[in-house]
């Protein structure tokens, strides 16, 4: 397995960054409309986690989903930031009945996708994958195929299309059950389904690459 590696204290202070960004939001309702911050006010009785909390039990996950996402590790600190800013203007709006994850990669996804737009291409690996830490997702070992080289199923994502991978990374790494996904991502149950299909093709395609890369050198 592909350990972490600990890049000075960039990630702390990023992350430092976007805490004490989340809690103004959470002390101050200055900049929500009236109907948000009455939703605001009865969110504890209806479910609705904090934004502190969903902070603190998702920052790493938005992160490396970002990156699996093929966001460009320099780029990761300031989207997980837009990540947050969105979900402190929707949270309220979030249906406890549903799982809070796909929502939140809902969220990401778009902000990836909108990001992705802007550099008008495709961000591949910088090379940093190993970067991950560990989130609330599934085990990641687990979850893919045992016995694969951990770095090479994260290189292989960055060649399936995005709409397609966001469906791969919801799917075969966070177990998120399909129709779920179509929800989160406001796609047709058979959509989901057939870009699940194609992505797994795309991935198996590019896995098979870079292994005879690996073998030619």
């Amino acid at each position: 397995m592909v350990q972490p590696r600990v890049r000075g204290r960039g990630k702390y202070s990023w992350r430092r960054r976007i805490l004490s960004m989340v809690d103004r939001a959470t002390t101050s309702n200055q900049r929500l409309t009236p109907r948000t911050q009455a939703l605001a006010a009865d969110s504890v009785t209806v479910g609705i986690p904090d934004l502190r909390s969903v902070f603190e039990e998702h920052v790493d996950h938005v992160g490396n989903s970002l990156r699996r996402l093929g966001v460009a590790h320099s780029d990761v600190p300031d989207l997980v930031q837009e990540v947050f800013v969105v979900l402190h203007g929707i949270l309220p709006d979030y249906d406890p009945a549903r799982p809070l994850w796909p929502w939140i990669f809902g969220v990401l996804y778009r902000v990836a996708a909108a990001h992705r737009r802007k550099r008008s291409r495709e961000v591949l690996d910088d090379g940093t994958l190993a970067d991950e830490q560990a989130d609330s997702s599934a085990n990641l070992d687990e979850a893919m195929r045992k016995g694969e080289d951990r770095e090479l199923v994260l290189k292989a994502l960055q060649y399936v299309e995005l709409h397609r991978r966001s469906v791969f990374v919801m799917a075969d790494i966070d177990d998120i059950a399909v129709p779920e996904i179509a929800h989160a991502l406001g796609i047709s149950v058979n959509t989901a389904y057939s870009r699940l299909r194609l992505a797994r093709i795309d991935f198996r395609d590019a896995a098979a690459r870079l292994l005879r890369q690996r073998g030619d050198r």
